[in-house]
């Protein structure tokens, strides 16, 4: 199991260019629940959530391309040259989840997504909106985080930089990535960015840290970048299922007013602010997303009853 990963994947599914998907599927039950995680990261931030949507039934974990598990649509070469930013476009990400949803046979389900989650699970409702039972948008945004973060578009002018200037980097700097990662340092670094807020146990991003080390630097970019030229506004007023949005209070990435917008946008849409949460709002919060998401499931989503069988009759 790859270094940060809590569930192993014992299922591939190849995508429609080839890259190899690794999920795995617990329990059972209809609608399943997908879990869409955030941008590079393995299921470190499902720690919680998935043992509580086991017990109402079936719950698919998968990894991105590229991340825990998961490969990559070809052979990086040097300095990732064989890699284009179209192989991170999140209408590739969608097609990877159409091919885990048809490999593990589920006719509907129910997209729940953390962070980029939320923009993979919108760009699947844009590719199948007939498999899309109802969508969880957590902690998240519709489009590029780096249009709104900090209430700002500060990441947008700054990441020109980062994408041009990366690959410049000379490779014995480049090594220095993971021995950082590995460092006590992205600890005071997250809390700083607020991308982990003072509620978040550290031991629990201890995973994202792990697997954030064996990444390389200039894959990422490029994978930011798909992420980066995304939007699914065009979407939102089109969603005809209903959507439970979550945002943290104090989530400086995705900003509550960012939630607000895109729950106003979709048609039927139940939101929820957790007023002391971070990014990291699943693992912050773990048992407020967990009642807010078992609530909306059980209202939206009841148990089916099995009709009576036919009577036996007396006995005896």
């Amino acid at each position: 199991m790859p270094p940060g990963t809590l569930f192993p994947k014992d299922r591939e599914v190849r995508s429609l260019d080839g890259t190899p998907i690794r999920y795995t599927s617990r329990g059972r039950g209809a609608p399943a629940v997908v879990l869409c995680a955030g941008f590079a990261c393995p299921d470190s931030h499902w720690r919680y959530l998935v043992p509580s949507l086991r017990r109402r039934g079936r719950v698919l974990i998968w990894d991105y391309r590229g991340v825990g598990a998961s490969g990559l649509p070809k052979p990086v070469g040097m300095r990732t040259i064989r890699l284009r930013r179209e192989d991170f476009r999140l209408d590739r990400y969608a097609e990877d989840l159409e091919a885990v949803l048809d490999h593990a046979r589920v006719r509907r389900a129910v997209l729940l997504g953390h962070s980029m989650g939320t923009q993979v699970a919108l760009e699947g409702y844009r590719r199948m909106p007939d498999r899309v039972a109802g969508l969880v948008l957590v902690a998240g945004p519709y489009a590029s985080p780096f249009h709104t973060m900090y209430g700002s578009d500060l990441g947008d002018r700054l990441f020109p930089l980062l994408r041009h200037g990366l690959p410049f980097v000379p490779p014995a700097v480049l090594r220095l990535w993971g021995p950082l990662w590995r460092s006590p340092l992205p600890y005071p670094v997250a809390a700083l960015l607020g991308s982990m807020g003072e509620k978040a146990d550290p031991a629990d991003m201890d995973g994202y840290f792990q697997h954030m080390a064996r990444l390389d630097p200039l894959v990422l970019v490029k994978a930011a970048e798909g992420m980066h030229r995304h939007s699914a506004a065009d979407v939102l007023p089109e969603v005809g299922v209903p959507a439970l949005v979550v945002a943290g209070g104090r989530d400086p990435w995705t900003p509550p007013a960012l939630a607000e917008q895109m729950a106003e946008a979709l048609p039927d849409a139940e939101l929820h602010v957790l007023e002391e949460a971070s990014h990291s709002l699943p693992i912050e919060e773990p048992e407020a997303l967990e009642d807010l998401v078992l609530g909306w499931l059980a209202e939206r989503f009841p148990p089916r009853r099995r009709a009576p069988g036919p009577s036996a009759g007396p006995t005896g």
